[in-house]
């Protein structure tokens, strides 16, 4: 099942609508709608919509709670968190919000999704809304990271030389599993996309499964997991399956009881590539050995595990010399290791004058930050290395530890030397792991 693309022309604009069953709707301007809700109303809902897209965050969630809402801002480095104790102004302008998308009888759907272009501030952003039916009320999720009209290529995901060939290596392997974990789909659906745009041709069977797809892809059965996840799921994602597909790309939650024959297709028919939600090479190893016995048969015939680490990047209108805490100087100290020494070595000049730090202008909207781009760790054949990786009171595992995690260092400090990112963004990345 693969969805068609749709076309529209709205304001001059070039509009993609990728699945039938969403709406794709232009909401024009704030000010159409002061005869249809208090304008005040209106105004409060775009304004956080407006502080989440200057604050580059991925997800704006509203959560209802007992006394209170939560408004809730998901970047690549975390969350931050406001609490609205009067919410009547936003529930008035959200209920205005669905019934444009849905109609009057919104509130009969329990669970809804949609697509829509709105005007913010004079420029054009699709967004993405899915509302949830909770106990405390409906519970909203907005999706801010749809403004890509065409789908990348490899070449777009800030991998050096290196990795751009490991990629291609990896992909053109017949059979066997690829797992890419990171800490947000967002980033982790666009990376799925590029692998799929460089591996299409036609002696290829591409089979994509997805909680959506923004993007069609041609020579691609491209199929939304929540059209599998009905009554008889396990049957739906077996028949699905069942397409003679010879590379096979997952996203999203997979239901333990087609792990049979995902293990099957691994083993013998495809080759296997499921992005899974983790923050670390840790996280990928404690899900493993969660899984049921079927799941952890599949993890055993992992050629490749790629982590996908987001990082945001410095404003190039504002970034300035930083002054470094004594906290990041003693990381420099700790990185500073005899085993390392070769890898790092243009660190011991002592100069520190190369590291930027995050201001704030109007060009960023006082953030300090241009957006995030990821950086890649790539470890082949991982298994045993993995659990080595991790073995606990090891001194050769730590050793080991450090050695697999410098080419991860060097890139990040490269970026770091680069002016690209600050240097708490590596510390943060090398925490993880």
């Amino acid at each position: 099942m693969q969805h068609g693309l749709e076309t529209t022309a709205i304001h001059n604009a070039s509009v993609q609508r990728f699945n039938h069953e969403l709406p794709f709707l232009d909401l024009g301007t704030t000010e159409s709608y002061a005869e249809h809700a208090n304008q005040q109303c209106w105004s409060l809902l775009c304004a956080m919509i407006c502080n989440a897209l200057n604050e580059q965050a991925e997800h704006l969630f509203i959560e209802p709670d007992a006394m209170f809402w939560r408004i809730r801002t998901r970047r690549v480095d975390g969350y931050s968190e406001e609490i609205l104790h009067d919410s009547s102004a936003l529930q008035t302008a959200l209920n205005l919000l669905q019934t444009l998308l849905w109609g009057k009888d919104y509130f009969t759907k329990p669970n809804r999704k949609a697509r829509f272009l709105l005007q913010i501030e004079g420029a054009e952003q699709a967004l993405g809304l899915t509302v949830l039916s909770t106990a405390k009320g409906d519970y909203y999720e907005f999706s801010l990271s749809l403004s890509e009209t065409i789908p990348p290529i490899l070449e777009q995901l800030n991998l050096d030389p290196t990795q751009l060939r490991s990629f291609r290596e990896l992909l053109a392997l017949k059979t066997g599993l690829i797992v890419l974990a990171g800490p947000e789909p967002a980033h982790l659906l666009r990376t799925m996309q590029a692998m799929v745009q460089d591996v299409i041709s036609p002696d290829r069977r591409m089979l994509f499964i997805a909680p959506e797809h923004e993007h069609s892809l041609p020579r691609t059965a491209q199929i939304e997991s929540h059209c599998l996840n009905q009554q008889h799921s396990n049957e739906n994602w077996l028949h699905a399956l069942d397409q003679h597909a010879d590379t096979v790309m997952l996203s999203g939650t997979v239901p333990q009881g087609v792990y049979r024959q995902l293990n099957e297709l691994a083993t013998h028919k495809a080759l296997l590539v499921q992005a899974i939600e983790a923050s670390s090479i840790k996280s990928v190893m404690d899900l493993q050995q969660q899984g049921a016995q079927e799941s952890q048969h599949l993890y055993a015939q992992m050629r490749a595990l790629i982590v996908q680490y987001p990082v945001r990047t410095l404003c190039k209108h504002c970034k300035s010399p930083a002054i470094l805490t004594e906290q990041e100087k003693t990381w420099l100290d700790q990185i500073r290791t005899p085993a390392s020494e070769n890898v790092i070595s243009w660190l011991t000049d002592g100069n520190t004058e190369r590291y930027l730090m995050p201001v704030g202008c109007s060009r960023c909207a006082d953030t300090g930050y241009s957006g995030s781009q990821s950086v890649f760790h790539i470890i082949q054949n991982p298994i045993s290395k993995l659990h080595f990786m991790h073995s606990r009171g090891s001194a050769d595992g730590v050793a080991y530890r450090q050695s697999a995690i410098n080419p991860l260092l060097k890139q990040l400090m490269g970026m770091v030397n680069g002016g690209e990112v600050p240097l708490r963004e590596a510390m943060r990345v090398i925490s993880l792991n």
